[in-house]
């Protein structure tokens, strides 16, 4: 005898769900996210519900259980976006977010004698709060902290000062000066 468990999630009005060729294909107003399925898990949407089956749930638990927060985080992340803060923390440093021909550049002066350009990804929205504080908005956390992080590498954070690129909440610990 076979023991076969299921689990339903329920999906938004707002996002739509489909399976084509064992790849799970989720999409919103905010953009769209994929998910192969791996063959031991068995995907079925029923008008608003999807329902995931799994066979002999006594070897495959934790498999199952994290395939299910995995499938589940995805289309929070598609109705509920992913923001982070960075602040530019210095004199004279500025941010200005320029749409150039549909292309999304970012435009820093941060102490160098010229501009520093950084092509933003379709994917990830920027929007300046002041001039020395950005918003970085994007369905997918990872990406949305990568970006970041890419950004970061052309200013790092001073370890005496703290000048630089941070990220708002992100606690940086000084050393203390020579005496």
């Amino acid at each position: 005898m076979q023991n076969i468990k299921y689990k339903i999630l329920d999906i938004n009005g707002n996002i739509n769900v489909s399976i084509f060729n064992n790849v799970l294909v989720c999409s919103s107003k905010f953009g769209s996210n994929f998910f192969v399925i791996p063959k031991q898990l068995k995907i079925i949407k029923k008008q608003q519900k999807l329902i995931l089956f799994i066979q002999n749930i006594n070897k495959n638990k934790k498999f199952y259980n994290g395939y299910f927060f995995i499938i589940y985080k995805k289309l929070r992340n598609i109705i509920y976006f992913y923001k982070q803060i960075f602040k530019l923390k210095g004199l004279g440093f500025k941010g200005d977010d320029i749409l150039n021909n549909n292309i999304n550049i970012l435009k820093l002066k941060i102490g160098f004698s010229h501009f520093i350009e950084f092509k933003i990804p379709s994917d990830i929205k920027l929007f300046p709060i002041k001039k020395n504080n950005l918003i970085v908005i994007g369905i997918d956390k990872q990406r949305v902290s990568e970006i970041i992080k890419k950004i970061q590498i052309y200013l790092k954070p001073d370890i005496y000062k703290g000048n630089g690129i941070q990220i708002l909440h992100e606690t940086l610990l000084l050393k203390e000066k020579k005496k």
